[in-house]
């Protein structure tokens, strides 16, 4: 018996609502790919920003100022660009330091030399690996999440100035004691704070007078004593060049 058809307005009325059920199905899973995604993208952040704090394997290698090891020896032995470490107690700052080649090298590798977008605290290139300069720059990354320089932002707040004012600058020769005199937001284009000479840095009056007129917070009787100075720089989110620099006199 041959099975009777459909009219056309029922056939029609059919497909389009076959064509509803397949297009609410597409979208139900184009928004399931977006959830997915967008939570991989959550998790991998996270992820990354854990990973950039200094961890129990990387201060495995944090120099004893008591005892000989572990020391440099062992975390240059693995990586002879590591300069020093740097500690500021009260924040997550507390990693070695690396110096490459230029000033990008370790913006993109960790302290092992591996890639990382996370990337090292580094030395200029620019500045004597030994510090023995009157004015080094050091880089790091400003993440969210307080690891490498995030932390950098708090100083630009009185009150957490005032309450750590000091840190350990440790280096294969000597162990500086840092004070921490100002903080700055400026540009990553001014000269003033980034100009760096191969064979010796001095603190310049120039530089100085930049600190004063532009400081967020500042110790006038601390700067005054500044013969030898150490900055902390980092990214600030405000805007797209914008650097927050903390100023550390070191003896």
């Amino acid at each position: 018996m041959r099975a009777k058809r459909l009219p056309w307005r029922e056939r029609i009325e059919v497909i389009a609502a076959l064509l509803d059920r397949l297009l609410n199905l597409g979208l139900f899973l184009f928004g399931l790919l977006i959830f997915a995604y967008a939570a991989y993208a959550l998790w991998d952040d996270a992820s990354i920003g854990a990973s950039a704090f200094s961890d129990r394997n990387l201060k495995q290698y944090k120099p004893v100022l008591e005892a000989e090891e572990p020391g440099f020896e062992e975390l240059r032995s693995l990586n002879p660009d590591v300069v020093g470490w740097i500690s500021i107690p009260g924040t997550n700052i507390d990693y070695p330091i690396a110096q490459g080649r230029d000033d990008l090298e370790y913006a993109e590798k960790d302290i092992f030399g591996n890639p990382s977008i996370t990337g090292s605290v580094y030395l200029a290139a620019k500045n004597a690996s030994d510090f023995s300069d009157d004015y080094s720059i050091l880089y790091g990354h400003h993440l969210d999440n307080g690891a490498m320089f995030g932390d950098i932002d708090l100083f630009a707040e009185t009150d957490f100035f005032e309450n750590h004012r000091e840190g350990l600058l440790v280096t294969p020769e000597t162990v500086y004691d840092l004070r921490f005199v100002a903080c700055i937001h400026t540009d990553a284009y001014e000269g003033a704070v980034y100009s760096l000479t191969r064979g010796g840095n001095a603190v310049s009056p120039g530089l100085l007078s930049y600190i004063r007129e532009h400081a967020d917070v500042l110790d006038e009787e601390g700067l005054e004593e500044a013969d030898k100075l150490v900055a902390l720089s980092t990214c600030a989110n405000a805007t797209t060049n914008g650097r927050i620099v903390l100023f550390a006199v070191a003896t």
